[in-house]
């Protein structure tokens, strides 16, 4: 089963090499046109490549003496050749290897025998025929429309040329119409009868016009009216439909006008309804936003600086029409603001440092001892043990006090501190 799946495989590949560019094949994998591309890159490349090695040498010495001495110098040798060749494509070219394949002898003929004919008509165009001369077109390299110094008059592109593919028809620049492009097309207009270049139409002309002014136009297009004028003239002036009423039916819209037309825009976001662009362009406020003093425009509520805005634990942050209220830095009780600097208040178990809430430092055992030592050398009712320092501390269960205890000596009035850190079990 392995081997009928690497068998298989190796024909899928073997079957889309022989049906590649120049497998003989006109079909979807590759168009004429493409093949010709193809063949007139490698030329290029080879072209290319004699001008780079032209001045080299086999070892990088005397070229002049290799070239006089030897009966073949570097100029006409293989390893010349083999280095152009080897740089006509890219390593994922692989139906421009398959060409350079297909075109070897042929290249070895231009390089050893013939070396003065261009590269392109010797290889692409007489030898394997795939392409045409420049502003040629068709199987026969036909010229195109108005000859191959001119086409189609200079305004457009013959179609095929350059491959022996096309019909050779105009395919005509905007403004220009016609078999050779010699024409105005609709909405274009020639400045003399003199000049083959086309202009276009002022906006407000519906088909042809004699100048690119208003009042050039045979007509008026939608969105324009006529103005006349002494003498039967008229000039086409555009409709301004901002100045009718309910041009735009959504408030929240107003109306821009244009050339011919008109757009419904997007009010500003403080507004409600508006009139223009802008904040200043407001009928009424939207939600989150007042006038302001000065009147004209909307402007920001800032709802931070209502003193129920947020509940305790949670600061107020403004934004454009509205607000949100964040947690507080977890060292806070209170805040104003986001982080520790931020507190108006400290958490349990935090201390103000300087305007910033910190963690409060534990006690350390030595500290304790210290501590302990002093308050032992008086009466034994004189030590005060601060149990919520012990506590903070992490020791507090490992401390007992004994202010009661029997002593072996009635004279002894000190009282028993002991620190049991390891309990037997």
């Amino acid at each position: 089963m392995l081997n009928y799946v690497n068998c298989l495989f190796v024909f899928t590949i073997i079957l889309q090499i022989s049906t590649s560019l120049f497998g003989l094949s006109d079909g979807v994998l590759r168009k004429p046109q493409e093949k010709c591309k193809i063949c007139r890159d490698v030329a290029e490349r080879f072209e290319a490549g004699l001008k780079r090695t032209d001045k080299l040498g086999f070892g990088g010495g005397n070229t002049a003496w290799e070239e006089k001495t030897l009966s073949h110098g570097f100029g006409n040798s293989e390893l010349r050749f083999v280095e152009i060749t080897e740089g006509l494509c890219e390593t994922d070219e692989y139906q421009c290897a398959h060409f350079v394949e297909r075109a070897e002898e042929a290249l070895e003929e231009f390089f050893f025998e013939t070396k003065r004919e261009d590269l392109l008509e010797y290889l692409c165009i007489k030898r394997f025929r795939l392409c045409c001369r420049e502003n040629h077109y068709g199987a026969d390299c036909k010229e195109c429309p108005g000859g191959a110094d001119k086409p189609c008059s200079g305004r457009g592109k013959c179609e095929g040329a350059g491959s022996r593919k096309g019909s050779g028809v105009c395919e005509c620049e905007s403004g220009y119409t016609g078999e050779l492009c010699e024409k105005c097309e609709g909405k274009f207009y020639k400045i003399d009868t003199h000049s083959d270049l086309c202009l276009p139409c002022h906006a407000g002309c519906k088909s042809r016009c004699d100048n690119g002014t208003a009042a050039g136009c045979d007509d008026c297009a939608g969105g324009f009216k006529k103005i006349f004028f002494d003498g039967g003239r008229f000039s086409c002036a555009d409709i301004n439909e901002c100045e009718q009423s309910e041009s735009c039916e959504n408030s929240s819209t107003y109306c821009s006008n244009t050339q011919g037309s008109f757009r419904c825009l997007s009010c500003h976001s403080s507004c409600l309804t508006c009139n223009t662009s802008g904040s200043a362009g407001c009928l009424s406020c939207n939600h989150g936003y007042r006038e302001s003093e000065a009147g004209g425009e909307c402007v920001d509520v800032n709802e931070c600086d209502e003193v129920s805005a947020c509940q305790p634990g949670t600061y107020c942050v403004n934004s454009p029409g509205s607000y949100q209220c964040n947690v507080c830095h977890h060292a806070c009780a209170l805040c104003g603001s986001a982080g520790a600097g931020g507190c108006q208040g400290c958490a349990p178990g935090y201390l103000d440092n300087e305007g910033r809430c910190v963690k409060e430092k534990p006690v350390e055992m030595d500290e304790f001892e210290e501590y302990t030592e002093e308050g032992s050398s008086g009466n034994k009712d004189s030590v005060d043990l601060d149990t919520d320092r012990l506590s903070d501390s992490g020791h507090s269960d490992h401390v007992a006090m004994d202010t009661n205890s029997d002593s072996p000596d009635d004279g002894d009035t000190t009282d028993s501190v002991s620190r049991d850190t390891h309990p037997e079990l």
